[in-house]
């Protein structure tokens, strides 16, 4: 019986001391809207990290947005998921609603 409260007891500060080694993960990811201002395209795109995604854009390390930069964030969506941000993504990508972002900015739609 004693041997099995120790293993008990043992398990117990492994689980704690298991707990504080690892934060909780709160990662997010992004759906978001861009306009360039150099010819006031937008681009839509997801992102893990929203300013660092915006930064690869500006910086022309991005092959699609490179000829188009500077880019002005005008809008983005936060999500649990990768999934959840790429599905996102997916349907503002689609005509209807690039024709509703255009109305919105006085934009064209081009992604």
């Amino acid at each position: 019986m004693s041997r099995s409260g120790g293993e008990v007891a043992n398990a117990a500060v492994c689980l704690a001391a298991r707990d504080l080694a690892q934060p909780d993960k709160t990662e997010m990811y992004y759906t978001y809207v861009l306009m360039s201002r150099k010819n006031n395209d937008f681009y839509i795109g997801s992102a893990e990290s929203l300013e660092k995604r915006i930064s690869l854009h500006n910086a022309g390390k991005v092959k699609s947005t490179k000829p188009y930069r500077p880019w002005e964030l005008l809008e983005y969506e936060t999500f649990d998921s990768r999934s959840e941000a790429v599905r996102r993504e997916r349907f503002l990508k689609n005509h209807q609603q690039k024709e509703i972002l255009r109305r919105k900015y006085g934009a064209v739609a081009k992604r």
